[in-house]
């Protein structure tokens, strides 16, 4: 490290978590409780990591016992850290992290480790007017992962446009206002693929076909992603080639060989402009990989590796599990047994902490086959999704119900037998906002028959909100005709300067663009 850049002006810190999202999050609340004194140091602008782009739902159902959308999640764990008055670094990026070696170093949970801060991480950012070099007892890397790119993925053909990750299409899509394609291939059936083929769908495009080698997203994804909507899909498929110049034309599809070749002699040439690749995670934890070789033992130097940059999970509540851990583990290196302290000032982050810490969380996961094996005649599987129990329930012709363990499960699978009832997430314009946002994330104050949802997407292209908006405020009311409201999922600041001439604040504070043909298909037009 370039001992020439200054330290600092903050004094050191207990605890310096690397990166804001579910787990970084997590960690700086129940290092904060245990007595430490703790910053975050997080490059983008805001926290959530990757949540803010997530507007559909789904998140904290093991957590709360209800569901949340991403925006939704990440609002109450940042309002968690500013209780515990954790100070957060926006736009700071950490560049190095080092461990300094001194003489008579003592071992961790020493009393002299309580005022020992080894770390330097050498961070960038206006906070600290340009470089410096931030001390800490314990670090907790919460860094997240990455998306395997078509690179990695050795996918042969052309380089044109329209070939982005699953998670590039959705930051476009939520946070960006921009369609990145009109007719669509995915490729991966994991969670994030299904995702987005519901929310392509919402937005008015044509997904052809979902690719993967087995179904290995969640039940519940697989009913209200893929079977709600009848898009289709194939295991033991890939894409074995992509076509086009420029822009993407479209790829050539075949079954794979268990060597992993493709058998070309059933290849077929689907036409689309866009290829989304959901074909795994890569955890990030480069700037710490000199200081731990083996993330699992890590620890014992006082480095705490926690969340996606540890384990890709399935669930956010698994990656705010494991950032609970981490920073309980990480104040107590830092300020040693006889520092660190046990209650949560927070009564409600205790119990949350309490039940998380109880029991590892884990999703039960169904697989297609699974289905396909329970469907037996006169029988319809539904997986239920009331709790986190996830039963898989059997409604014979007559009425009868099985496999639910609870009366809850009984009501849902026979509601979903007549009218399905589903919650409609997605985004509306809005104009005026600070930092030139484009979109909040909506979704409705109940749930809506499911055959209403492409009806309220429609009904979103055309709506444009004043801001500021306020999370939970009223955007218009009876929605595609349903009853529900929707409303705000998100808080959108005003800037300075703005004036539309809307009076913000207001339920009805929301305009209607005139309908046009191509963008009821392709997707809304820029704000």
């Amino acid at each position: 490290m370039n001992e020439r850049i200054r330290h600092t002006d903050e004094p050191p810190f207990d605890v310096a978590v690397v990166g804001a999202g579910p787990a970084g999050l997590a960690a700086a609340c129940s290092a904060a409780a245990a007595g430490a004194r703790v910053c975050v140091l997080e490059r983008q602008a805001f926290a959530g990591g990757v949540l803010p782009q997530c507007v559909h739902d789904g998140f904290g159902l093991h957590l709360y016992g209800r569901t949340l959308t991403g925006p939704e999640y990440a609002d109450v764990w940042e309002k968690h850290v500013a209780e515990q008055g954790v100070r957060i670094f926006f736009n700071a990026t950490v560049l190095e992290v080092k461990r300094v070696e001194e003489e008579g170093d003592d071992a961790a949970g020493s009393e002299d480790s309580a005022r020992r801060k080894p770390f330097r991480l050498r961070v960038v950012g206006p906070d600290f007017h340009g470089a410096a070099v931030v001390s800490a007892g314990a670090v907790v890397a919460a860094t997240g992962c990455r998306e395997r790119t078509r690179g990695q993925m050795l996918v042969p053909g052309t380089r044109p446009a329209g070939v982005m990750t699953a998670g590039t299409a959705q930051y476009l899509i939520n946070v960006k206002n921009r369609m990145p394609g009109t007719i669509a291939v995915i490729l991966g059936s994991g969670d994030i693929g299904l995702i987005m083929a519901r929310r392509l769908t919402l937005e008015g495009a044509e997904v052809r076909l979902v690719l993967g080698q087995q179904a290995t997203g969640l039940l519940r994804n697989q009913v209200r992603c893929i079977d709600d909507f009848g898009i289709p899909e194939r295991f033991g498929w890939g894409v074995a080639r992509i076509h086009g110049r420029g822009q993407l034309k479209g790829v050539t599809v075949a079954p794979m060989n268990a060597d992993g070749t493709f058998d070309l002699s059933r290849r077929e040439y689907i036409r689309c402009n866009l290829l989304l690749l959901a074909c795994g995670l890569i955890p990030e934890r480069e700037i710490v990989e000199d200081l731990a070789a083996d993330p699992r033992n890590a620890s014992e130097n006082g480095l705490f590796i926690c969340g996606n940059a540890h384990t890709p999970c399935d669930l956010v509540d698994e990656v705010t599990q494991k950032g609970l851990r981490a920073g309980a583990q990480a104040a107590l290196f830092a300020l040693g047994p006889a520092h660190a302290e046990a209650p949560v000032a927070d009564p409600a982050f205790a119990v949350y902490a309490k039940r998380l810490a109880a029991k590892h969380v884990e999703e039960p996961k169904g697989r297609l086959a699974d289905l396909q094996e329970s469907m037996t005649e006169g029988r319809r599987p539904i997986a239920c999704t009331v709790c986190p129990t996830g039963c898989i329930i059997e409604v014979a012709r007559n009425g009868d119900v099985s496999g639910n363990t609870c009366s809850r499960g009984k009501d849902f699978a026979l509601a979903e037998m007549s009218a399905p009832m589903r919650l409609f997430t997605g985004t509306v314009k809005v104009q005026g906002a600070a930092a030139g946002k484009k979109l909040v994330p909506v979704r409705t104050a109940a749930e809506i028959p499911q055959e209403a949802l492409l009806r309220a997407a429609r009904a979103c292209k055309h709506m444009k909100a004043a801001a500021p908006v306020k999370a939970g405020q009223v955007l218009h009311r009876n929605i595609a005709g349903t009853g529900v409201d929707l409303i705000a999922a998100a808080s959108v600041a005003a800037a300075a300067d703005a004036t539309d001439g809307v009076e913000p604040g207001q339920p009805d504070a929301v305009r209607q663009t005139p309908c046009k043909r191509e963008q009821n298909r392709h997707g809304r037009q820029d704000a």
